[in-house]
């Protein structure tokens, strides 16, 4: 609740803000705008935090409140008080967007429920519930490891851990006694899928990105709002936008791309505004681009000459100051991701520029100073006010020729992925890969069907189909004058982005998810640029109905499902048996149900986790504490009772393979069970602490200040222990009532174990009092086993015809307190 409070009295002190900032603003796009920003800043206090090593969500979330509170002391107070002049409450200009985003909620409404360490999306959840639960530092210690001495159960453990892809262990930094590790991926997004843990609850979080999804289409509406030349082209994303099945898909699946694309929209939301302070608020979403998702290097070059452009065609400093504080951030983000995530970055450099990570972050920094330095000099030569050759030499030539280079790149680019096409599906040139590429030796080199796997097949799906045709006939047949600068800036992000995922990385192995690399920057570039070209209605009416058409058998099956189903209630039924603080054991081997149990249950519960290899060690490690095995199979050990059996429908992520998207869902049935280790139980007590060892007895009850419970005509008692040569075992009991005994002379009772009668007795009169029974039980009865059930069968009386002034009808026995063994060679 107190998560939720602060929060909503931020987004309260963002929207007093931004409206400030704004001469007059609709009250949609004030909360749009608002939204957002309070993300965008509690996101930067909490990448701050976490350099630092101290994040909480509570200190972040308190401190972004703070930010807006002080930001708005800088306003006069009489600008804040005339808030509401400077507000449109009209909502009916964007009521037919709103009501068509509700229409399209439950495509998003089922999660997908990843919160195993078995993916990328998986290591954004588990860090996250790592953020919620645990001590949110960013080298974890594996504490197992140091409370045991066993090397064997030391290896076996190791095992265990590198079976969770989503951890890393940190080799560099390990001793004999200590294993470190960190998680996969850069942490920025799990920490505000955290946020929204913290205020609606762990299996609630991935809901953020119903915000995020909603969100970002009114961004994107705002955008083409102010920059498309069609009146109703705003309404395109609706069709091209919303209603893709990839971007329902990332609405679905705790993935950090929505987050990213709600980030790059509302930096063009502010870009597009007529004021320069607007559009200076641009560079911290833009910046933070680079802290939310690693790829963000491979487009530095295309953002920094965008803005370099801009701020030679419009010889406006504006965006060279945009340029190079974007750029300084992604220096920051840089120092940020090797430090918070050493490992990731390490092998994200390694694959991009060279084995050495410090040189590498030397490398991209460098190029980031060079680039840094030429916008400066730009922005130098413009602040001279005054005519400037160099400046009207580079401005003429991209006006003038900006279209040409365009097109012949274009025409570069259809050749170049024509011979990627051939090389694919004809040669051995990609029959390899890492990850998910690891999938090339089946469709690399398979002639025709392997080209489904080309990525600009994918991109085309991805962007309706009609789209990027569209585009490129627009681009053909118009010349420079014909197109403004917008179009021409977006078509340029939209041939690097295309190069880019059509040269350098040609294939996608399956969708959605690998789709989603190109859905950050290339889908919205595409989106916007088709939608400023859009000129008349019939241009309109027939994207909107490939788009739809086209979706709409896909998005079929995303309303209905979602990947990794099954996994809450997993979790869920496990933590409602296990005592948190316990021994859990978990098979290597069964990968599906230990990479959701691993990291989970010793965050949020405390729970120290080990391989069931090291079953039998354990209990002389830890003899104190509770010990579970979880496992997909039947246990035989009698010294574990299965305390828990169930059968889940289960499903895998909604992934395609050798086709475009899937039209079907994976599900599959799957066994989970439960055993506890029995410890010595050699007393049982009729009370509620005990009662789980308990059967046939009425409630219990209290007299003198002990507590009984009556016996039916059969009970019996639950004890575990191991026999040995002297086995004696004590049945104590409560009073009787003496009435029954003056019109009942004996009470006959018994005592077996299994079908052995141990003991019998015919109770009378001198036997009323508390007191108990004793007898030895031999080892040829009790065998090896340490499950002891030892039966009560008694004769029954009901107190009604024995005793004056009752009416209680039950069948009673004897009155039991504690049932003990004591055993001893």
């Amino acid at each position: 609740m107190v998560y939720f409070v602060v929060f909503m009295v931020g987004i309260l002190l963002t929207c007093i803000l931004v409206a400030c900032c704004y001469t007059k603003i609709n009250i949609v796009k004030l909360i749009s705008i608002s939204l957002l920003s309070f993300i965008a800043i509690y996101t930067a206090l909490s990448c701050i935090l976490l350099y630092l090593d101290v994040f909480s969500v509570l200190f972040a979330l308190i401190g972004a409140t703070l930010v807006f509170f002080l930001l708005l002391l800088l306003f006069d107070i009489k600008k804040i008080k005339n808030i509401n002049s400077r507000i449109n409450y009209n909502v009916q200009p964007h009521l037919l967007v709103i009501l068509l985003l509700i229409v399209l909620i439950p495509f998003i409404s089922i999660k997908s429920e990843f919160i195993s360490s078995d993916s990328d999306a998986g290591a954004y959840t588990t860090r996250a519930i790592d953020f919620m639960y645990g001590d949110a530092k960013i080298i974890k210690t594996v504490e197992e490891y140091k409370a045991i001495n066993n090397i064997q159960i030391k290896e076996e453990l190791i095992e265990l851990i590198n079976h969770q892809l989503s951890l890393n262990v940190r080799a560099d930094l390990n001793s004999d006694n200590i294993i470190n590790y960190e998680y996969h991926a850069l942490p920025t997004w799990p920490m505000v899928l955290a946020l929204f843990g913290k205020m609606f609850g762990l299996y609630n979080m991935v809901n953020v990105l119903t915000l995020f999804y909603i969100l970002s289409t009114l961004c994107l509406y705002f955008i083409i709002e102010k920059s498309g030349r069609y009146r109703i082209a705003k309404y395109l994303s609706i069709p091209l936008f919303a209603f893709s099945p990839l971007i329902i898909y990332l609405a679905k699946t705790p993935l950090s791309e929505m987050m990213f694309i709600s980030m790059l929209f509302l930096a063009l939301v502010f870009i597009t505004e007529d004021e320069d302070k607007l559009k200076l608020c641009s560079f911290l979403p833009l910046g933070l681009l680079g802290f939310i998702h690693f790829s963000i290097f491979i487009y530095i070059p295309i953002i920094w000459f965008v803005f370099f452009v801009l701020s030679i065609i419009k010889r406006k400093t504006i965006y060279g100051k945009i340029n190079i504080y974007t750029l300084f951030l992604y220096i920051l983000c840089y120092l940020y991701s090797y430090r918070v995530s050493f490992k990731y970055t390490s092998d994200q450099l390694s694959n991009l520029i060279t084995s050495n990570p410090k040189l590498g972050l030397v490398i991209i920094f460098s190029c980031i100073l060079v680039l840094c330095i030429l916008q400066y000099v730009v922005l130098a030569l413009i602040k001279q006010e005054r005519k400037i050759d160099v400046i009207d030499i580079m401005g003429n030539l991209f006006s003038k020729y900006a279209m040409t280079v365009l097109k012949y790149l274009l025409a570069f680019l259809v050749v170049l992925t024509l011979y990627r096409a051939y090389q694919l599906g004809f040669t051995e040139a990609y029959t390899q890969g890492g990850g998910s590429w690891e999938y090339r030796k089946v469709y690399g080199n398979s002639g025709w069907k392997g080209l489904i796997h080309l990525n600009i097949i994918s991109i085309i799906a991805g962007t309706s189909y009609i789209v990027i045709p569209y585009i490129c006939f627009k681009l053909l047949r118009s010349s420079s004058k014909q197109w403004e600068l917008v179009p021409k800036i977006l078509t340029m992000v939209f041939l690097y982005s295309l190069a880019i995922y059509t040269i350098i990385r040609p294939d996608t192995p399956h969708n959605y998810y690998a789709s989603r690399y190109f859905a950050i920057v290339l889908i919205p570039a595409v989106v916007i640029l088709c939608a400023i070209l859009v000129e008349n209605k019939r241009s309109f009416i027939a994207i909107c109905g490939i788009a739809i058409i086209t979706a709409f058998p896909y998005n079929l099956l995303l309303l209905s499902s979602a990947g990794n189903m099954g996994n809450h209630e997993l979790l869920n039924d496990a933590r409602s048996i296990i005592k948190p603080g316990s021994i859990v054991l978990l098979n290597p081997l069964e990968m599906k149900t230990n990479r959701v149990f691993y990291h989970n249950l010793r965050e949020i519960d405390g729970d120290f986790i080990f391989s069931i290899k090291s079953k039998n060690m354990l209990v002389e490690e830890f003899p104190t504490k509770e010990q579970y095995i979880i496992s997909e199979v039947k246990i035989e050990d009698d010294r574990y009772e299965k305390v828990f059996e169930k059968t889940y429908k289960l499903s895998n992520d909604i992934a395609a393979f050798n086709q475009l998207y899937p039209v079907s869902h994976n599900i599959y049935e799957n066994n989970l069970y439960i055993y506890r280790f029995m410890q010595e139980k050699t007393k049982v007590t009729l009370n509620n602490m005990d009662k789980r060892y308990t059967d046939g007895f009425y409630s219990f009850e209290e007299y003198n200040g002990e507590t009984y419970a009556w016996t039916s005509a059969q009970a019996s008692v639950q004890l575990y222990f191991t026999p040995r040569v002297y086995n004696v075992f004590r049945i104590y009991y409560n009073n009787m009532p003496h009435e029954l005994f003056e019109k009942k002379q004996t009470l006959h009772i018994c005592f077996k174990i299994g079908n052995n009668l141990v003991f019998e007795k015919d109770m009378t009169y001198n036997d009323r009092f508390d007191g108990y029974f004793e007898f030895n039980v031999s080892n040829e009865i009790l065998g090896n086993e340490r499950n002891c059930l030892v039966k009560i069968e008694s004769e029954t009386w009901e107190p009604i015809k024995y005793l004056e002034n009752s009416a209680d009808t039950r069948a009673l026995g004897i009155p039991i307190v504690s049932v003990e063994v004591h055993s001893h060679d």
